[in-house]
Formats: C-alpha cells, sequence, structure tokens
C-alpha cells in the first residue's frame, strides 16, 4: 500500500509533463557562427478557432530562443510583429547580423493530463541573414 501513493504522484507528474517535438524541415544551409547577434521575433499568439491562446507567441520565442542560446550568447527576443518586414527592419535597426522569424500556423493545446490527447503545434521560422538581406531559409 505504500509504494501506491509514490507510484500515483510520479505518474501524475508525468502527465504533466511538458515536451516538445522539435522536427526541422530545412530547406537551405544557413550557418549560424557563435558570434552572430541573433535577434527573434516574437510571432502573434496562436489560435485555434476562436479561442486565442494568450502567450504562446511569447513562449514560441522563449522555446527558440532556448535552443539558440545554446550555439550563441548574443541572442536576444525582440517585440511582436505583425508581418516579415517589419521584422526585418527591426532587426536591422538593432544592428543585428541574424533575424529568426517564427509563424504559429496551428495552436491547439488540449488537456493531455486526463484526455491524452497531445497539444498540436506547427511553427514556420525563416532564419535571415540581416547583413546581406539574404532570402529567408524556412526551418
Amino acid at each position: 500500500m505504500r509504494y501506491f501513493v509514490p507510484l500515483g504522484f510520479i505518474l501524475a507528474l508525468a502527465g504533466c509533463a511538458d515536451s516538445h517535438n522539435w522536427t526541422p524541415q530545412q530547406n537551405g544551409s544557413a550557418r549560424i557562427a557563435a558570434n552572430d547577434r541573433i535577434l527573434i521575433s516574437t510571432p502573434q499568439d496562436g489560435e485555434y478557432g476562436t479561442h486565442v491562446y494568450n502567450g504562446s507567441g511569447r513562449n514560441t520565442a522563449k522555446i527558440i530562443y532556448n535552443a539558440t542560446s545554446a550555439k550563441s550568447r548574443l541572442v536576444r527576443i525582440g517585440g511582436v510583429t505583425e508581418n516579415f518586414e517589419d521584422a526585418v527592419s527591426q532587426a536591422q535597426r538593432a544592428d543585428q547580423d541574424i533575424l529568426i522569424f517564427p509563424t504559429i500556423l496551428h495552436w491547439e493545446d488540449r488537456a493531455t493530463e486526463w484526455s491524452m490527447i497531445p497539444d498540436k503545434v506547427d511553427v514556420k521560422v525563416d532564419v535571415v541573414d540581416v547583413r546581406t538581406g539574404g532570402s529567408s531559409v524556412p526551418v
């Protein structure tokens, strides 16, 4: 009996675990150097139907920040941008080398803890060399 309580607690925590599956679909050969100054644009919040998931854009930018900051210490998160051109302008004004421009394509936040239906999120990420104005490389 005394083993059931800790086991139940562990199972409850496992059901609440957060996981992110990163499935890159690289269409180019862009490389980010350790000394590149990187700006991550904050995407608009994700939506599903009429429901807007407040904070999902900031959460997306933070996830990308955490993954990118392992390669460079010169990473920062920018403000919410309406469109790609505004994000490029923001990166140029901030004298950044690389712009990472994520776009939330689909966001479904499920009650995974009890329904066991996983969340569904699709994010398009464009990486742009701001110095050359090079074309974006969707990742």
